[in-house]
């Protein structure tokens, strides 16, 4: 199998990061990785490109049972510790009093924080919309500069440290329709941090070719209609 096909680094890097690269496959993609800087630049990407969406999880505790599990997945556990109940109580307190949880620290990587997080707090998954729909907006250089989620209420927009940030100039994000009419602005999306959009009836009843960001002079466009495109992104079903 020819593992440097562009498909093929990409579905594999993506899968190394979320975690579900195992055994003798992850080994082997962990050996292409120190041969082969493309391979490790696509890692990175989907770390980066995962990474923002650790942010809006909510702090849990785990049970002490559940608590020993993941501790003994990843290898933190001590061994001498492994088989005693005061040991799981000892673990379970210290993760009481630290709702950061300093042992997930540990994890190689920003999408595995994701999946840890979520393995131990069912009960709370609803606090935080879920995403029907994603897009990621990227410069020439396949770098992520936003992350837009978009569930049942609200666009979520997410900026990463990429975005280039100048009080000269904004950002406008655009939906641009299939059918050819004029495209319907979003409003100014974030240089840094977040934002929560409601969603637009656009979303709903037309056919959405691309998202688009344009630069515009502070505050927005004036005309209506976009500036300069810089970048554009197509929605992707979940």
């Amino acid at each position: 199998m020819n593992y440097l096909t562009e498909e093929r680094k990409d579905a594999l890097a993506a899968e190394y990061v979320l975690g579900t690269l195992h055994g003798a496959a992850r080994s082997r993609f962990q050996r292409l990785m120190r041969e082969h800087a493309e391979i490790r630049e696509r890692v990175y990407y989907w770390e980066r490109t995962l990474a923002p969406m650790t942010e809006r999880l909510l702090d849990a505790v785990p049970s002490p049972q559940l608590l020993r599990k993941i501790q003994l997945r990843l290898g933190h556990l001590p061994e001498a510790a492994n088989d005693t109940e005061d040991a799981i109580e000892h673990a379970a307190e210290e993760a009481a009093a630290n709702t950061n949880w300093g042992w997930l620290a540990a994890l190689s990587t920003a999408a595995m924080l994701v999946l840890a997080v979520l393995l131990v707090m069912p009960g709370k998954q609803g606090a935080v919309p879920l995403a029907q729909q994603i897009a990621i907006i990227q410069n020439a250089q396949q770098q992520p500069l936003w992350l837009l989620e978009l569930s049942d209420d609200v666009l979520h927009v997410q900026a990463t440290a990429a975005v280039e940030q100048s009080a000269d100039h904004d950002y406008e994000l655009w939906i641009v329709a299939a059918d050819g009419r004029a495209p319907i602005s979003l409003g100014v999306v974030p240089e840094s941090g977040v934002l929560d959009v409601p969603r637009h009836d656009a979303f709903d009843n037309l056919q959405i070719a691309a998202l688009a960001i344009s630069l515009e002079q502070p505050g927005g466009s004036v005309t209506g209609l976009p500036g300069q495109v810089l970048y554009t992104a197509t929605l992707t079903t979940l």
